[in-house]
């Protein structure tokens, strides 16, 4: 019953035994009825005639009480007379009596011959299961009937029509029964029936083998459909079905194979596409990590940059320190000149001791502005590997949108299909989504970038104001070097020239309050770039952290190329 053959043989055959079941019905009951209805016009003419001889007044005085009068048997001599004439197999007459209040079917003159055994007496009863319901009927209406044709073992196909027998008043006083002889007339039909059902037989075996034949050419096309179906579910787009055909299976097999070329030519598209996405996401996460590996070197020197400038913080404070001890000797001398050599001894040396702290700071802010200069240019790279990475991600959106619009057409391509494109209904939707997550992943791609691509600004600002405050603080230990160099000057000419001693003094104090200033302003420079330093140590860690989760967002969209590419391998186009 899983063959469409057997399905359309069976219902046509089904159809056929129903329609020939009903044609014969029908054929056979119209036979019965045309020969019931000229069979009973023929019995009730003869029954017309015989009623014709019958003087209502002789048959009402006709009773068994008075027996077989010569009225009854001159009546029963014509009726057999016109029963041999016209081939009748009983004529005869009855009345309604009652017997125990019940009506009962009384035989009055029987028209067969005097010494026939079926004759049936005078005053005979009929039996209640041989009363035809046509006889009630007539003697209810008052008007004429024609019985069925029934076989009975006892006395074969009889066909019987009645008359009624009315007095002057028109009260129906019995009826006259004519019996035609039906056995040849019956044998016929049955023999006509069973005609009609052989033929019927062998129409119907007949027209089963032609539908069969016709349903096997009609299905063997589809076989052929359903085989190269099966080879397209199991991923064979390389099928082909030809065909000649005009009609509806023509043109669907045509229809087959050109949903099974456009459904190759886009499996085709995709694996490239997916191929294409494959290679974009290496490229990206090889030149992403290239860019972690930078921002964890940028990172390492963001931090010793700004160990540097504690370390530069604590040696200008440590320099103000000495520039203050400076001063308060300096006023010192002022105050007690006689006290001036050995004064001027102290101060030498520790002006020898603050010219050596301020060429060690020359010499930490040249190497504070080197590493600066070197984190600005790891910075610009920075920048240069976001723009690129910014590109990728535009590159990786764009194929995903194609991707998406591809998983459309073949969703539309599927459901075109029908039936048949339910598998590729089901890769459709998968590479749907996968282009979703793709999309998706080069959105949160492109934001990470964005905000990478901002701090990276921010940092580089950041370094040039850095830079420029390094500079300043530079030129500012260069100009206290100087001044260090005129406070030696000038204390050795204050141990030579104690004449001087005094507007000496006055110059070193007004300088050493200079240094002080200038020192002091160095510290807070100092502590700014330490300050700054350590934000973008900061800035830096945060920047490691979002190229990380570039990095795992990169290797998730690997991960979708790679099953993308797993869904479409299993076609061969």
């Amino acid at each position: 019953m899983n063959s469409l053959r057997t399905q359309m043989a069976l219902i046509f055959a089904a159809i056929l035994l129903v329609g020939t079941v009903l044609i014969s019905l029908t054929s056979y009951a119209n036979s019965r009825q045309l020969v019931v209805d000229t069979m009973g016009r023929q019995a009730m003419n003869i029954a017309e005639h015989a009623r014709s001889v019958i003087d209502p007044v002789v048959f009402q005085s006709i009773v068994p009480e008075a027996g077989e009068t010569e009225a009854y048997f001159a009546l029963r001599e014509k009726l057999n007379e016109i029963r041999e004439t016209n081939g009748l197999k009983y004529l005869y007459t009855m009345r309604v009596v009652e017997e125990d209040g019940v009506p009962a079917y009384q035989y009055v003159v029987d028209g067969m011959p005097p010494d026939s055994d079926e004759a049936s007496a005078l005053g005979d009863i009929e039996d209640e299961s041989n009363i035809d319901d046509s006889m009630a009927e007539l003697f209810r209406t008052g008007e004429p009937q024609v019985g069925a044709l029934d076989y009975t073992e006892e006395y074969g196909a009889t066909l019987s029509a009645y008359l009624p027998i009315v007095d002057a008043s028109g009260a129906v006083i019995g009826l006259v029964g004519a019996d035609f002889d039906a056995d040849d007339v019956y044998a016929l039909l049955e023999k006509n029936k069973w005609n009609s059902v052989l033929i019927g037989v062998i129409v119907m075996l007949g027209s089963f083998a032609v539908i069969f034949i016709v349903a096997n050419l009609l299905v063997r096309p589809l076989r052929s459909l359903i085989r190269s179906l099966g080879e397209v579910a199991r991923g064979n787009l390389q099928v082909s079905v030809a065909t000649t055909r005009k009609d509806e299976i023509g043109q669907l097999s045509v229809a087959f194979q050109q949903t099974v070329d456009e459904l190759g030519r886009l499996i085709h598209t995709i694996q490239s596409n997916a191929n294409v996405l494959n290679r974009s996401a290496s490229d990206l996460h090889a030149h992403v990590q290239e860019a972690e590996r930078s921002s964890r070197e940028m990172n390492r020197s963001m931090e010793e940059i700004a160990a540097g400038s504690q370390t530069q913080l604590q040696l200008s404070v440590d320099t103000s320190r000495s520039i203050a001890d400076v001063a308060g000797g300096v006023n010192r001398i002022a105050a007690a000149s006689a006290e001036v050599a050995g004064i001027s001894e102290t101060t030498m040396r520790e002006a020898e001791k603050g010219s050596a702290h301020i060429e060690s700071v020359i010499n930490q802010m040249s190497a504070i502005q080197e590493t600066s200069e070197t984190m600005r240019q790891m910075i610009d790279r920075l920048n240069a590997h976001s723009e690129r990475i910014g590109e990728i991600a535009d590159t990786i959106a764009a194929i995903a949108s194609s991707t998406n619009i591809l998983s459309l057409n073949a969703g539309i391509e599927a459901s075109r299909a029908g039936e048949s494109g339910k598998g590729f209904a089901v890769v459709a939707v998968e590479i749907r989504k996968l282009a979703a997550q793709a999309s998706a992943s080069s959105e949160q791609i492109a934001q990470t970038i964005e905000t990478v691509r901002k701090d990276t600004r921010d940092a580089a600002l950041s370094m040039e104001r850095n830079l420029e405050e390094v500079e300043a603080g530079r030129r500012l230990a260069a100009e206290a070097g100087q001044a260090f160099q005129a406070i030696l000057a000038a204390i050795r000419r204050t141990v030579s020239q104690f004449a001087e001693v005094s507007t000496t003094s006055e110059q070193l104090a007004a300088g050493a309050e200079k240094v002080s200033v200038t020192v002091n302003e160095v510290a807070e420079i100092a502590k700014q770039a330490a300050h700054h330093f350590e934000m973008a140590a900061g800035a830096s860690m945060e920047e490691a952290n979002r190229i990380g989760q570039i990095v795992q967002a990169i290797q998730d969209l690997k991960q979708m190329a790679v099953a993308l590419e797993e869904h479409v391998k299993k076609f061969q186009v």
